[in-house]
């Protein structure tokens, strides 16, 4: 599933520049943009076409890269460094 979100954003839909944050869209009053059931008729358009609604989850990492590309990523992952050193 990662990788057809790679395939798929910005490909198809473009990247959400913070967007994809419900507390952030709170905060400057604009709708929330989720891209695991935005992605659903793309990457699975057969079940889409019989009237299946759905989502696409995947890794938590690509929620990130769906808002911010590349930078995201690296983001995601010192986010994810910092925890795991909290945690130990």
């Amino acid at each position: 599933m990662v990788a057809k979100w790679f395939q798929k954003t910005p490909k198809n839909k473009p990247f959400l520049h913070e967007n994809g944050y419900g507390f952030i869209c709170k905060i400057k009053g604009i709708k929330h943009v989720e891209y695991s059931k935005v992605l659903y008729p793309i990457i699975r358009p057969k079940y889409a076409e019989k009237g299946l609604k759905g989502s696409v989850n995947t890794a938590s990492f690509m929620y990130e890269y769906s808002n911010f590309g590349n930078t995201g990523l690296i983001l995601s992952a010192l986010f994810l460094g910092f925890l795991l050193c909290f945690i130990e």
